[in-house]
């Protein structure tokens, strides 16, 4: 079984706040399979790492797949905050009438 240690990463250049995650994790390094990475991945990093994929063909490859994660991300973000922005300027819309309804309503009780 492979395993990483901090001092790994950190010769690596990871940085420090993922090096505190890693280290709080795996005190005694990380075996690392599939099952464990995805087990802390919420919590940790993991691009932090590809530093120590040994040939240029697998860091070539992670590069490949990393970006096309990130760009599903992209797009997935993209549509949530369009939604989120409508949803916020609806309620804006919403308190800014109640606000001016109620002031005219007081204003002219007056």
């Amino acid at each position: 079984m492979k395993k990483i240690t901090k001092e790994m990463l950190q010769s690596h250049g990871a940085c420090a706040d993922q090096l505190d995650n890693f280290s709080a994790m795996f005190p005694d390094g990380a075996e690392v399979t599939v099952e464990n990475c995805e087990a802390v991945s919420s919590e940790f990093d993991w691009s932090c790492t590809a530093a120590l994929l040994p040939c240029a063909s697998a860091r070539a490859e992670y590069d490949r797949a990393s970006a096309s994660a990130r760009a599903e991300y992209d797009r997935a973000s993209a549509s949530a905050f369009d939604e989120y922005a409508r949803a916020c300027a609806s309620a804006m819309d919403q308190c800014r009438r109640m606000r001016a309804r109620t002031f005219a309503r007081l204003y002219l009780a007056q």
